[in-house]
């Protein structure tokens, strides 16, 4: 899509599907001005149709789901995911279960405890009939984010209460101090975690923002994601990919080992427990000719449609991919260094008819 503005902007944008998911399986899907989640690991409900929604202000330009230690938590395990939605107008929106994935019970909660304290305000016509409705934090700034520069992605960092906006530059000349995309880290305080909170429980989450310096990333970025060990990482329009770590004042290369061979519209972060040196790649990437590739390290060199990992399971960290044959296939982290992917030469209905045959 070609885009100019009144201004005399010119951009071009690439356009690409992808998807929201969390390590437990919480899928949350853009319906315009809402959002759906639906925890996967509890059942499978097909959109449009979904556990709970999260209505918005406006429509949504970026959402990124992570998981935040539980009130009184004694171990990691103990996390509630949360949502953060950035929208058209550059406000951020956030959204908090009341335990791990447990979206619709959060819903359920809310209504009740805002029943005890007048009600739910009305709901927008046109929302998912008996789908419970989820109302999120929406603070108010006296200062847009990013000083007013327009909002392009965001991310949480990984392990922290913290996410980092990516922004890009001022159009007119001479405004910026820095070269490249702009990024901001901007940390939540969760002044009330919702209704589950035990000592200022609300009907919906309250938070306070803080914003942090302006960092220039030196290019272009084209897409964000937790850096597992710490951070987030940054794909770079060149190839390269980088890190912010949390209060960086700037960000460092992650070596050539990381860096993706072709540009990618679809990176996912590899799970913490798969990095077993630091130099290790963290994002796996799928570029727009279907090339499915760990940082510098080629998986499938085309044909390749879409990806996605499993963090915990039986044999550990696992990629799972499908082809333009409508094949799905698994390998393990750990035996992507020694893998070399053949794709199925036998139509897949040839086999099934030839075991049909035989069991016959």
């Amino acid at each position: 899509m070609h885009v100019l503005t009144p201004g005399g902007l010119y951009e071009q944008v690439c356009l690409a599907w992808d998807t929201c998911v969390s390590e437990r399986g919480t899928a949350v899907v853009v319906d315009g001005r809402r959002l759906l989640l639906t925890p996967l690991r509890h059942g499978l409900l097909p959109p449009p149709m979904c556990a709970a929604y999260v209505e918005l202000p406006e429509a949504a330009v970026d959402v990124c789901i992570s998981a935040l230690p539980a009130a009184g938590a004694s171990s990691p395990e103990e996390a509630d995911e949360v949502v953060a939605v950035l929208t058209s107008s550059g406000r951020l929106a956030l959204a908090r279960s009341v335990e791990e994935d447990l979206w619709e019970e959060t819903a359920e909660d809310q209504d009740a405890l805002a029943a005890e304290r007048g009600g739910m305000p009305p709901a927008p016509a046109g929302g998912p009939a008996a789908v419970p409705r989820l109302l999120p934090a929406l603070p108010h700034l006296d200062i847009p984010l990013a000083g007013g520069r327009r909002a392009r992605g965001l991310s949480w960092f990984h392990g922290a209460s913290s996410l980092l906006l990516l922004a890009a530059p001022y159009p007119e000349p001479g405004l910026e101090d820095g070269e490249g995309d702009v990024l901001v880290q901007v940390d939540v305080e969760w002044l009330s975690r919702g209704p589950a909170d035990p000592e200022h429980a609300r009907a919906s989450p309250e938070v306070r923002l803080t914003e942090g310096p302006t960092v220039y990333a030196g290019g272009r970025v084209l897409r964000l994601a937790p850096h597992p060990a710490g951070g987030v990482a940054l794909e770079l329009a060149g190839g390269g990919v980088a890190r912010l770590g949390l209060g960086e004042a700037g960000v460092r290369s992650c070596g050539p080992r990381a860096a993706l061979p072709a540009a990618c519209r679809v990176v996912r972060p590899v799970p913490a427990q798969a990095l077993l040196q630091p130099d290790d790649p963290p994002l796996l990437g799928l570029s727009p000719a279907g090339m499915l590739c760990l940082g510098s390290t080629v998986i499938s060199a085309a044909d390749v449609t879409s990806f996605a990992v499993r963090a915990h399971g039986p044999g550990g960290p696992a990629l799972l991919f499908t082809t333009r044959k409508n094949l799905l296939y698994t390998v393990l982290l750990s035996q992507l260094p020694f893998h070399t992917h053949r794709e199925l030469t036998v139509d897949p209905k040839t086999l099934r008819q030839h075991k049909c045959g035989r069991a016959g």
